[in-house]
């Protein structure tokens, strides 16, 4: 199992159409809230947000920025955003040259993919709005989670090492280590 080399490929097809503006990942485990589809892409299609090009939701399980805000509004994201639900512009996902598939069994391709678009100049936001219940680690059943979230996190701090004073938000609000 491959998280990114599976975004990589669903992506790359949706975007071989030249009408597709915007790619979304989106999780087997989760059940999306109303307007949650509509609300990301007002986000990254508004005008003002030209610099905006990932956007996710809250959530009940994802990396703590994202289960800790409420309310009708919509947040920068300091650091990252959780790719159990994002959405991007296609020129994000194009100029990045996808997601690193490198981070196999998934984790930590999120926040390397983030990092990168930062570093890219690329803005990212939290929608407030727009609630994803995620039932976490249900659609990796089978994987052992553990050992390639280990891996992952040491090839993260690696690749970032200017990032491993973060190391204490990788956790969620309920305890869990987000993918």
């Amino acid at each position: 199992f491959n998280f990114a080399a599976e975004v990589n490929r669903g992506l790359s097809c949706a975007f071989e159409n030249a009408n597709v503006e915007y790619g979304l990942i989106l999780n087997s485990d989760t059940i999306v809230g109303p307007y949650w589809l509509s609300n990301m892409l007002e986000v990254l299609a508004s005008k003002g947000n030209e610099g905006v090009g990932l956007v996710g939701p809250v959530s009940n399980a994802a990396i703590r920025e994202q289960t800790i805000l409420r309310g009708d509004a919509v947040f920068e994201a300091p650091l990252r955003l959780s790719g159990f639900c994002m959405m991007m512009k296609r020129k994000v996902f194009t100029d990045l040259d996808g997601f690193d598939e490198s981070f196999v069994g998934g984790g930590f391709e999120d926040w390397d993919f983030c990092t990168r678009a930062k570093k890219a100049g690329w803005k990212m936001a939290i929608d407030a709005r727009t609630h994803v219940h995620h039932f976490h680690r249900v659609t990796r059943l089978g994987v052992d989670h553990d050992k390639s979230m280990a891996e992952n996190r040491d090839r993260f701090f690696t690749k970032w090492p200017d990032l491993k004073q973060h190391r204490a938000v990788m956790t969620t609000t309920n305890g869990n280590t987000p993918n």
